[in-house]
């Protein structure tokens, strides 16, 4: 997203915001689904170790 975000160079920050505005509504479905699915994996994970440290998953 940050190289989308800054590939034109904004000047202002309105300009940063219409190009993050543009990055975002570029994200295709299918990349949120699978990103909504590994944040839930994770949670369950963290949530089966009782709140115990770890860090690959």
């Amino acid at each position: 997203i940050k190289d989308h975000c800054y590939a034109g160079n904004p000047k202002t920050v309105p300009d940063l915001v219409v190009a993050i505005k543009k990055a975002i509504s570029n994200i295709k479905n299918d990349m949120l689904e699978k990103v909504f699915t590994s944040f839930c994996k994770r949670i369950e994970f963290y949530i089966n170790s009782d709140g115990a440290h770890f860090e690959n998953i």
